[in-house]
Order: structure tokens, then C-alpha cells, then sequence
């Protein structure tokens, strides 16, 4: 690995009541990620990812007054994140006979392997990923004390453009699943896929742009020597980031065209699909919307908050506090740059499922079609939303708290706290239907679409906890900090488990109940010690000077340790086994007692036999039970 960093700074002082400062960072890296995987032709699985971060901060603090001070800040940042396999570029897909293998620079490489349901791995290489990011904020804090009061206020507006692309399924993304042989890599020898991707253009340039704005103001109130209060609020506002030529997508699920339900809406921007629907697919429906973005933005995000901090005898020695706050979150951009190509005309990504039965696919799609006349009728898939108005994600919190010095420099402290998240993003194929072992598309609600896999904005998350503390302040050469937490962290509607900050879904229909169970960081017991201790060498020696005194002094210990439980496992197989969509994620049904109380190294931890496969309709028939 490869990297380099610059960091320059100036900061300027004066007696006069202004404080300008300059800050910037310059940190680059040109590494290759992950691991490479030999074999005879080629080397498969490696990941060239030479990033570059920049960011310069000005800022100016100025003193107008005593009681009045005012800063004002400036900050500039960009990031370049370039994700290439090791074989981008190289025409891998074009030798191995591929009819869709890529023909540009970014999309030559080597094609996607996945094989499930055998005891031998995929291979693949790291798809490429490039995208420049650039972000500019501008913040302006005021305080003023009055009295008994510091009143505080101030703004943060932020403009950011992020350009993306990338070569998602180029020269294929071929999955052998075992349908046929039992055994995915049987059918990966046989050379009969049971899903396959193709990428048939490649994919066009996303460019987004959002901005974001939010005010607040503060008023710290001094009520007496034993009582003060806190009390503010803040809006925030953040707009749904628009692709400059529209060419992300909503699903549409009312579109209809002769018998061809749902189709996709494009921002009224994009001046490509009217040729596309009229030459190309004329039997698929769609539309323009009547706005540039294809969510409506989130605008009555107003958070109050309130903090009261009690001293009953005025020594600070006993302290209450209790407190309520309302927090709205930031969406990562990234989400939605991640599906700004996705959407056809600009990004074509031709679905093949493969039959339960006789095997009608090889490396080039369906062998009963000319691979010529693919994208006349075939079924395409999408990544886009189904929902108009985007929910911007907040947190409720709520704490109380009891601390007693018991003697110097020896505190202990009692804490509740409590928070509920409400509008995580979650993600789930609409395209579904309740599993049965018929094939999926002759059931799924839109048979002329492959997967509609989008975000949604009703994933819901509750956390409590009592934490204990007991520290003791630096005296003496030692210092130390016992704090317990006891914790529990549960979610529902989908944002169970997450790829990256996403939550996947299993079965859209039940997800009040079967989509609701522990959070991936659910940690229910922690406890962790911090601790610092000043070896006495040169007290023990009487203090020598000179040479030997220096040599001894300043010795110290110090560290941290933290033990904790266990997070939940979650346990997924391939999705043919649920056979209920084309892309929801699939869990196998608990059906005995999971542990066995082995270490993991020479005695069994699990019991496979406790997991069944959810179309096992002869002991369950559903897959409510899913573990």
C-alpha cells in the first residue's frame, strides 16, 4: 500500500478581536485492497483503489463586544474514491466468447461467478466504482450573554455535487445455485446458471446535486446556583438530490400499457426516454414527473431539545440531570448515487432467471432467444423507489442521570438512557410474491419487470440502557474509569440486518412482526476500563537529579480494556430457496436448538441440523419461521 499526506496549517493570533485561522489536509492512498486469489488465468478477486481526500477550512472569530462573540466558518471537501479490479480493463469477458462482454475501459474485466448451496466458494472481481465528490459548507455561530443567560444561534448551509460510475454485471453476473444438480458448483460445471445479469450498454454517468440548510437557537439558563436549564431547538432541511439529466427513476406501480402493469416515472429533466419507450420498448408504460427529483423533499423538520441539570446543595457534589432531545440525520449521498445509473435507458441490465426444471440458460442468456433480439422483449429490472416523498431519518432521545462524588476526586454515576429512530431507510424487491415452488414469474405482480429493488423510509429502532460508572480523577499518578452498560437494541420493518447502511428485507408482507428481532450492533453486556498510573521510579530512588532523575521520571501505564457478550447472528442462504422474489434476501427456518456448546475450533458451535430450507413445505410451508 502506497499512500501520502499533506497537512498544512495557519493560524493567526492577535490582540485585536478578530482570530482568523486556515486549515487544510491533503491525504492520498493508492492501495490494492483485499485479497488476490491465484489461478492459472488470471488472478481474480484484487481491488485498485488509489483515493484522494482534500479539504481546506477558513475560519474568522471575532470578539465584537464581551458578552458578544461570533465565528464564522468555511469548509471545502473532496473526496475521489476510485474502486477497480485488478482485470479492469483488460478484455477478459471478449476471450472468453461473452456475447455482453464489456468493450470499454471501465467495463473489460472478468465476469462474476456466485455459486450457493455448495461447499465451494464464488469468484469474482471487485466491480468497478469511480465518483468525485465535492461538498462546500458555511457556518455562522453567535453568543451572546445577558444576565443569567447565554443565548446561542446559528446557520449551516451545504451545497454538494457528486458525480458517479460504474460497470455493475459487466460481462456478466452469472449465479449457479444448484437447481439443476444439486449442487451449485455441479451447476457451474455443467455450465447451466440458475440468475444471470447482464450489462448490454454501458452505463451512463450519474451528476447529482443537493443542498441542505439548518437554523438553531439556544438559550442556557443560569435559574439559580442549584438549577440550570437548557433549552433550544433546530430546523433542518435537506433537499432529495437531483440527477442533472433525470436519469434515475421511481417505480410507478398504476402505470399501465396494454398488459403491462407498472412501469418507471423519470424527472421532467430527462430528454432520453421519450426516444427509447417510442423505438426500442413501445410495450412498456412510463412517465414524466413534474419536478427534478424523484422524491419530494422532507420540510417540517423542526427538533426541539431541553436539558436540566440539579445540584441540591449547590456543591456540585450531587447533580440530577435529566434531558429530551429531537435529532434529525444527514442521508448519505452516496445511497442515491449508487442507484443514479440504474434505470433504463441509461443503465441496461437484462434480467435471466433460469426454470426450476430444464435448464434455458448458458453464459449468453436464454439459448431459445437470439441474443440479438434481447432488449426487444426482455425483462428488464430496476433499482428505484416505490415511495414519493422522502422521510429524513430522526432520533428521539431521552436521559436521566444521578451522580455523587463520594470523595475527592471519586465520583460514581447512574444513567438511563433511551432513543427511538424513526424513518430508517430500509430495502426491498416490491416485485414479491408469497413463496410457493411454482416459478416466481408467473407470480410476482409485475411479470414484465425482473427485480424493483429501492429504498423505503419506514424502518423504526428502539435502544435502552442503565449505565453504571465509577471514576476517579487524575490525583496521586493515578486515574481510572469502571463503566457498565446493560443495553438492548431492537428493530423492525426491515432494518434488521443492513448491507452497508441499508436494511434488507425478507418478506415484505409480514414485516411488522417477521421483520422486527435485534439490530446487528446488539450488544447487550459491556464493560469497559480505562486507566492511567504514573510508575513511581524516582520517588522510590529519592528523587535523583541531574541525568538519573530525568532518565526515571515521567514513566506511566496506561490502557484501555473492554469485554462484552456476543451479537446476534444472522444466517442467510440464497434467495431460490424462498422463491418469493427475485432479489429479497432469504433466511432459513429454525427448526431445533441451534447451539451446542462447542468452541468453533475442535467441538461444533452449531448444529446445522437445527436450520431447515423455507421451502420445505412438508414440515413448514411458509416462511414465517424463519430463523
Amino acid at each position: 500500500m502506497l499512500a501520502a499526506e499533506t497537512l498544512g496549517c495557519v493560524d493567526f493570533e492577535s490582540v485585536a478581536p478578530f482570530c482568523p485561522y486556515v486549515a487544510a489536509t491533503e491525504p492520498n492512498s493508492d492501495r490494492l485492497l483485499d485479497g488476490l486469489v491465484p489461478g492459472s488465468y488470471p488472478s481474480v478477486g484484487g481491488r485498485l483503489s488509489p483515493n484522494r481526500y482534500q479539504n481546506l477550512g477558513i475560519g474568522l472569530i471575532s470578539s465584537i463586544r464581551p458578552a458578544l462573540l461570533n465565528e464564522v466558518r468555511y469548509g471545502y471537501n473532496r473526496v475521489r474514491i476510485v474502486n477497480n479490479g485488478q482485470n479492469t480493463g483488460k478484455p477478459i469477458g471478449q476471450e472468453l466468447g461473452l456475447f455482453f462482454a464489456g468493450k470499454d475501459d471501465l467495463s473489460m474485466g472478468f465476469p462474476s461467478i456466485g455459486i450457493t448451496n455448495s461447499r465451494v466458494s464464488a469468484i469474482s472481481d471487485f466491480r468497478p466504482f469511480n465518483s468525485s465528490t465535492n461538498s462546500h459548507q458555511f457556518l455562522d455561530n453567535i453568543s451572546y450573554t445577558r444576565g443569567k443567560h447565554t443565548f446561542k444561534g446559528g446557520a449551516d448551509l451545504r451545497w454538494i455535487d457528486s458525480v458517479a460510475v460504474q460497470a455493475a454485471h459487466a460481462n456478466g453476473t452469472y449465479t449457479f445455485d444448484g437447481r439443476y444438480g444439486g449442487d451449485g458448483y455441479a451447476d457451474f460445471l455443467l455450465g447451466y446458471p440458475g440468475q444471470m445479469f447482464i450489462q448490454a450498454i454501458p452505463n451512463a454517468t450519474g451528476d447529482y446535486t443537493r443542498n441542505a440548510m439548518a437554523f438553531y437557537f439556544l438559550d442556557e439558563w443560569k435559574v439559580t446556583p442549584k438549577l440550570s436549564l437548557n433549552i433550544g431547538i433546530r430546523y433542518d432541511y435537506e433537499s432529495f438530490p437531483v440527477e442533472k439529466q433525470g436519469q434515475n427513476a421511481l417505480f410507478d406501480a398504476n402505470l399501465r400499457k396494454g398488459g403491462v402493469r407498472g412501469g418507471l416515472a423519470y424527472p421532467r429533466q430527462n430528454t432520453q426516454v421519450q426516444d427509447f419507450y417510442t423505438n426500442q420498448r413501445p410495450d412498456l408504460p412510463f412517465r414524466l414527473l413534474d419536478r427534478d427529483a424523484i422524491n419530494l423533499s422532507d420540510k417540517n423538520n423542526f427538533a426541539p431539545r431541553i436539558g436540566l441539570a440539579y445540584s441540591p446543595t449547590g456543591t456540585g457534589k450531587t447533580v440530577i440531570r435529566l434531558g429530551y432531545g429531537w435529532f434529525y440525520g444527514v442521508t448519505e449521498i452516496m445511497d442515491f448515487v449508487n442507484d443514479s445509473n440504474s434505470a433504463i435507458p441509461s443503465s441496461q441490465w437484462p434480467t435471466f432467471n433460469g426454470n426450476l426444471g430444464t435448464p434455458n440458460l448458458d453464459y449468453n442468456g436464454d439459448r431459445s432467444v437470439n441474443p440479438n433480439d434481447y432488449l426487444k422483449n426482455v425483462t428488464f429490472g430496476a433499482l428505484a423507489t416505490s415511495t414519493e416523498q422522502f422521510r429524513q431519518p430522526y432520533i428521539q432521545q431521552w436521559s436521566a442521570s444521578f451522580s455523587q462524588e463520594l470523595a475527592k476526586d471519586f465520583v460514581v454515576e447512574v444513567t438511563y438512557l433511551g432513543t427511538k429512530t424513526t424513518h430508517l431507510e430500509a430495502s426491498l424487491d416490491i416485485n414479491w410474491a408469497p413463496p410457493a415452488t411454482t416459478p416466481i414469474v408467473a407470480r410476482v405482480p409485475f411479470p414484465q419487470w425482473g427485480r424493483v429493488f429501492g429504498m423505503v423510509y419506514d424502518g423504526n429502532a428502539r435502544y435502552q440502557s442503565l449505565q453504571l460508572s465509577t471514576e476517579k480523577r487524575f490525583s496521586n499518578g493515578l486515574a481510572f474509569k469502571v463503566a457498565y452498560t446493560n443495553s438492548s437494541s431492537i428493530v423492525n420493518n426491515g432494518s434488521r440486518i443492513v448491507a452497508g447502511v441499508i436494511g434488507l428485507i425478507q418478506d415484505p408482507g409480514n414485516r411488522r412482526k417477521g421483520e422486527a428481532g435485534p439490530s446487528q450492533d446488539d450488544i447487550r453486556q459491556r464493560l469497559s476500563v480505562n486507566y492511567l498510573y504514573e510508575l513511581p521510579f524516582a520517588q522510590a530512588l529519592g528523587n535523583p537529579s541531574g541525568f538519573a532523575g530525568k532518565l526515571l521520571s515521567g514513566w506511566r501505564v496506561s490502557g484501555i480494556s473492554t469485554f462484552n457478550s456476543g451479537g446476534p447472528l444472522f444466517m442467510t442462504i440464497n434467495r431460490a430457496n424462498c422463491n418469493s422474489s427475485f432479489f429479497n434476501i432469504c433466511r432459513p427456518d429454525q427448526v431445533g436448538e441451534p447451539k451446542l456448546g462447542g468452541n468453533g475450533v475442535d467441538s461444533p458451535m452449531f448444529n446445522s441440523n437445527a436450520f431447515d430450507w423455507p421451502r420445505n413445505t412438508a414440515k413448514h410451508g411458509d416462511i414465517s419461521n424463519c430463523a
